[in-house]
């Protein structure tokens, strides 16, 4: 990744959407198997560093990280991992969140036929790439999303409580997660109020730039974001692919 620290300005009619696009294994690369299984070779530093840098320009630029969750090579070590490198990151930003699939005749394909994950090529078109599985770390990640696209975020203390071990050993993890859910709206209201690089986040809001002179309607995440109830989600309810419109 071979960003340089240049003053970005804007053109005519031209939304600057910095997008930096990964797997989880930009999150995991303390495992080096992970990095060749993905062929992503970003180290945590280097995705920190360029994070900073273009926050500075969080007014103008929506930053959008993409996460492929529901690995089967990634452990709850890992998740959590990546939940905390990603709490650590200057909001706002855009977290797209995605089911791994494998893709017949893909390189990860033929490693989980190998490893015996495929037992019908059936499962894998009925995969749906919009439907993570609905696991307490899964959930962290989406309840990461939210605070993170309202430009508050969840700070590495409060994600460090809700991944550890002896919460969830005690069976505490559950309700402290609803407790953190239940607050955002108030936390959403406040962040949008008074920080205003978040209304690049907000659905289907008009910007206005150079004067007025060019516009900008953000639009939804995914379709994903638009269809799931995240009650349903949240409640354990499995995720069932959104019909489309008539």
């Amino acid at each position: 990744m071979n960003i340089k620290n240049k003053i970005i300005t804007w053109t005519e009619n031209e939304q600057l959407n910095y997008i930096i696009y990964s797997n989880n294994d930009f999150v995991l690369n303390s495992n080096n198997q992970q990095l060749d299984t993905y062929k992503k070779y970003y180290s945590n530093q280097q995705i920190e560093k360029t994070a900073r840098m273009v926050n500075k320009y969080r007014d103008q630029i929506k930053v959008s990280y993409d996460i492929i969750l529901d690995s089967p090579w990634d452990t709850d070590e890992d998740l959590i991992e990546g939940l905390m490198f990603l709490s650590k990151l200057p909001t706002p930003f855009q977290l797209s969140l995605y089911s791994l699939v494998f893709y017949p005749e893909t390189d990860i394909y033929k490693k989980a036929k190998k490893e015996g994950l495929i037992k019908d090529d059936i499962d894998v078109y009925r995969k749906y790439f919009l439907g993570p599985s609905s696991t307490h770390l899964n959930k962290l990640f989406f309840l990461l999303r939210d605070y993170a696209s309202v430009g508050i975020g969840i700070s590495p203390i409060i994600m460090f409580i809700l991944t550890h071990k002896i919460t969830r050993k005690l069976y505490l993890h559950k309700f402290l997660r609803n407790i953190v859910r239940a607050l955002l709206p108030s936390f959403r209201y406040i962040g949008q109020s008074i920080i205003p690089s978040t209304r690049l986040y907000k659905f289907r809001n008009v910007i206005k730039f150079r004067g007025g002179k060019a516009t900008y309607r953000t639009n939804a995440l995914n379709e994903f974001d638009m269809n799931m109830d995240l009650n349903e989600f949240h409640s354990g309810v499995s995720f069932v692919k959104p019909k489309p419109s008539p």
